[in-house]
């Protein structure tokens, strides 16, 4: 079975720790999301997860697409110095302007905010408060937070791809 079905509870719980101006403890907020939906309230904003599950997919195969069409462009079989780094950072930067509105309407369900609406709900609401600009609200922090892990990550793996590439190919005389 899927993971979430485990963690989604715990994921609910703590963002309401998260979010809460009240300071209230864990057991608190499961008192109060038992008390007001039972243990389905543990599960709100489950509808996000399929989507939310393809982002790393997305994001990889983002950046693997344009990988090959770069080497396609530049004549070359491998990337080079900031190249990786660039492209982790557009592969994410992509990736996130796609997802991050279903990342924030998840977590409005998670933290209490939207009881009740459901991610289409909450989704109207948003858009007839705020425009489409409201999904992306908040996104600058996220934005800047992955897109810096990024391409540190795909900068250090192609690097990493070129080192052991020299090496397998000094130790066995040929390209590898």
């Amino acid at each position: 079975p899927d993971v979430s079905i485990y963690s989604l509870p715990f994921e609910t719980i703590s963002t309401r720790v998260m979010t809460d101006k009240k300071n209230q403890g864990a057991l608190s907020h499961v008192r109060e999301i038992w008390r007001e939906s039972g243990i389905l309230g543990f599960y709100s904003g489950w509808e996000a997860y399929p989507v939310l599950s393809l982002k790393p997919a997305i994001q990889e195969t983002i950046i693997d697409q344009s990988k090959m069409a770069w080497l396609a462009w530049v004549g070359r079989p491998a990337l080079e110095g900031f190249e990786g780094f660039a492209l982790g950072g557009w592969g994410r930067i992509l990736t996130t302007m796609l997802m991050y509105p279903v990342f924030k309407v998840r977590l409005l369900i998670f933290s209490g905010n939207m009881r009740g609406l459901g991610v289409a709900g909450t989704v109207a609401q948003i858009v007839g408060e705020q425009g489409i600009r409201g999904l992306y609200a908040g996104m600058g922090p996220e934005l800047v937070r992955g897109t810096l892990y990024q391409c540190f990550l795909t900068g250090s793996k192609e690097l990493m791809d070129g080192v052991n590439g020299r090496l397998l190919s000094a130790m066995f005389g040929r390209t590898v």
